[in-house]
Order: structure tokens, then C-alpha cells, then sequence
């Protein structure tokens, strides 16, 4: 733990991570009430379920050609642009808008939110990686992002329930304007891109993972992950609702505790030496656990419990993935390559997201938390697999090193 902390220590470091954390907690206060402002003003699971799907979709697209041209051109200042942009953007939803404006201009936040993280994590993988301290590093910004997505969550819900939704919208917007003025603040680490134009830029990633056939089977099986997890995400606040009769609170109450179980994986994350493809087929087993007792849970207090155990796997799970794939990447291919990653982070859950809400709308939400409990198992077989072939690779390494 004392290591991940150090690695926060290298120059630059504490503004990006200042940054990341911002983004991290202004973009859970905001989703966390535009669900509850959705779900209140339309009553309708599809219409909830379309607000999500709106945030992933769109900015799966759109996220990775605008954090190219970040990337090749535009720079640290480009890049504080998209924080302010993105801050705009919440004070303007914190406005009495149409259930479409609220599904649409998501949109537009999703894609600014993913160009943010994307080429802001870029900066600080360069640093630790440089300083040979990248899963360290990762374990701390991990822990981060957990501190800030719990705290958005219990506060963004508890503001909502208790003052209004516009609350923690306003305050979503001073995040993200705090969060340009570090990044404005701190010098480029990586290498200027040489590529001709953007679409280049692009392409140049792609080849990379193309040849890369690890690293692409990594960002395969880990999409199809978040499709099995991202299955209950716009259903939440109808099963808080609904079947927990715990109204925006308990639903704030879920995340919160999802939240802090992911503190508490982020935190065994940092202290864990198992290969990271293990690593992310326990964590996944676990999150698989935690939906199965969601669909089981007679009340809020059990489903709080399942939530945590839930978080804890969450909170291994996708920086062992990330960091897995991040040690494979050059330092000039790292956005567009974990780029890809990012993509199918957005993508995935767009069309779970979109699914969620048919086979709640046709079946119930404990039937969908049963259903991605099953599906979750299954992706975390597939990082077992890959787990067993990668060790059964190194043993013929070392069998051909040894006859040598």
C-alpha cells in the first residue's frame, strides 16, 4: 500500500490524480441524479434505461476520435477545454429540460467524460510506467476513483432525495471546472505524435492492437464482461424503487455501498501479487455472487451487503484488466490503444444497458440481476482461460530456455 502512495509522489502526479478523481466523482453526482430526475419525471423503465443507453453508445463512437485529436494536437489546453466543456454541460442539464434533452445531451457529457479520463490516464501511465511503479500507481488512482465514486453516489442521491436533483448537478460542474484547472497546470509526459492527421493517429493504434493478439484478447473478453455486469446498471433505481421500496435513498444507499466495496478492492488490489488475469477472474466470480444475491435479497440491509461484496470484486477487477493491457502498450500508442479499451467500456455496457431495460420491461429486475449473474460467470471463465493459456505459454518458454 505504502508503494502505491509513493507512486503518487512523482512530478505531475498529484494534479492528474486530482483531476482523474474530480472527473470520477462530478460524473457519478450527475448520473446518479439525471437517473432519479429521468425515472421521476417519466415513470418508465425504457425511458430510464434510454438515458443510459444514450450516455454509452453515442460517446463509444464519438470519444475516441475527439481523444485523438487531443492526443496528436491539441494538448494539455485542448484537453482543460473538454473538462470545462463537459462543465457547462451539467449546469446546463441542472436546468428544468424535456426527459429527451436529459436522454440526449448525455450524449454529448458521456463522450467529453471518456476523452477526459482517456488522455488524462494516459499522462499518469506514462509517469509510473517510466518510474516502474504502473500497478502501484494504478492500485492508488483505483482507490481514487472508489473514494470519489462512493461519495458521489451517497451524495448524489442523498441530495437528490432530500433537496433537489439540480444540487449535485451544480456541484458536477465545479468538479470538472477544478479538474481543468490542474490539468491546465501540468506539462506533457508522453512523445509528440507523428501521424499525418487524426484518422492516422487512429489507424496507427488499431495495427498495433491488431498484432498484438494478447492485448486484443484482453480487450475482448473484458468487453464482454462489462456486457454481462452493465446488464442491472439503468434497472437500479427501479429495483430500489420497486422491489426494495427504498426509493432514491436506497438507491443511493446500493451505490454507496458498491462504492465502498470498491475502496475495499482497490485497497487488496494494491497489497495482491497474483498474475492480473487471475486476479480479474476471482474479481469477476465475485461480482457474479453479488448479483445473484441482489436477486435474492429480501430488503435493502441484504442487498447493501451483496452490493458490497459486488464492489469489492468491481474494485479488482478492471484495473487488473486495464493494467494488464496497459503494460503491453508503448508510451505514444497508450490512448489509442487503451483507447480501445475505453471504447468497448462504453460500448458494451450501451447495448447491456439497452438489454437490461427489455428484459426488465418484459420480466422483473431480479429476474435481469439473475440473468447477469449468470452471465458474469461465464466472463469470468473466459479470464481463466486466458489466465491457463498464458502459463502454459511461459512453461514452454522456460522448457525451450532450459534445453537451450
Amino acid at each position: 500500500m505504502r508503494k502505491a502512495v509513493d507512486a503518487l509522489r512523482l512530478p505531475g502526479l498529484p494534479r492528474l490524480f486530482g483531476a482523474l478523481t474530480l472527473a470520477e466523482l462530478g460524473e457519478t453526482l450527475a448520473s446518479v441524479a439525471l437517473a432519479v430526475v429521468v425515472f421521476g419525471r417519466s415513470g418508465s423503465v425504457l425511458a430510464t434505461g434510454a438515458f443510459f443507453v444514450a450516455m454509452r453508445l453515442g460517446p463509444a463512437v464519438a470519444s475516441q476520435p475527439l481523444a485523438a485529436f487531443i492526443d496528436r494536437s491539441a494538448g494539455r489546453r485542448g484537453l482543460a477545454f473538454c473538462f470545462l466543456l463537459e462543465a457547462v454541460l451539467f449546469a446546463v442539464l441542472a436546468a428544468p429540460l424535456p426527459v429527451g434533452v436529459l436522454i440526449v445531451v448525455p450524449v454529448a457529457t458521456g463522450t467529453l467524460a471518456v476523452c477526459c479520463r482517456s488522455v488524462t490516464r494516459a499522462e499518469a501511465t506514462v509517469r509510473l510506467t517510466r518510474a516502474g511503479c504502473l500497478r502501484d500507481g494504478n492500485g492508488a488512482l483505483n482507490l481514487g476513483f472508489a473514494v470519489a465514486g462512493t461519495a458521489g453516489a451517497a451524495a448524489g442521491g442523498a441530495l437528490a432525495a432530500l433537496i433537489s436533483p439540480t444540487v449535485p448537478l451544480l456541484a458536477a460542474s465545479v468538479c470538472f471546472v477544478l479538474g481543468a484547472v490542474f490539468i491546465v497546470n501540468t506539462p506533457r509526459a508522453r512523445p509528440e505524435a507523428v501521424a499525418a492527421n487524426t484518422l492516422a493517429h487512429l489507424r496507427e493504434g488499431l495495427a498495433y492492437a491488431r498484432a498484438d493478439r494478447t492485448a486484443m484478447q484482453l480487450i475482448a473478453v473484458q468487453t464482454a464482461a462489462l456486457l454481462a455486469f452493465m446488464l442491472v446498471i439503468p434497472i437500479e433505481v427501479v429495483y430500489a424503487d420497486r422491489d426494495l421500496h427504498a426509493g432514491a435513498g436506497g438507491y443511493g444507499a446500493l451505490l454507496a455501498t458498491w462504492g465502498l466495496g470498491i475502496v475495499v478492492g482497490g485497497a487488496l488490489f494494491a497489497k495482491a501479487h497474483s498474475p492480473l488475469t487471475r486476479l480479474a477472474g476471482g474479481a469477476s466470480l465475485a461480482v457474479a455472487a453479488a448479483y445473484f444475491g441482489l436477486a435474492l435479497a429480501p430488503g435493502l440491509a441484504v442487498a447493501c451487503v451483496a452490493s458490497l461484496v459486488g464492489g469489492i470484486g468491481n474494485g479488482v477487477q478492471w484495473v487488473a484488466v486495464m493494467t494488464a493491457v496497459q503494460e503491453r502498450i508503448p508510451e505514444a500508442l497508450q490512448v489509442r490503444v487503451v483507447g480501445l479499451l475505453d471504447a468497448g467500456a462504453q460500448l458494451a455496457p450501451g447495448l447491456g444497458f439497452a438489454l437490461g431495460s427489455v428484459l426488465t420491461a418484459i420480466l422483473s429486475a431480479r429476474a435481469t440481476y439473475a440473468i447477469a449473474g449468470a452471465a458474469t460467470t461465464l466472463a469470468a471463465i473466459g479470464f481463466y482461460v486466458l489466465h491457463a493459456r498464458a502459463t502454459r505459454h511461459g512453461l514452454r518458454r522456460t522448457g525451450a530456455a532450459a534445453r537451450v
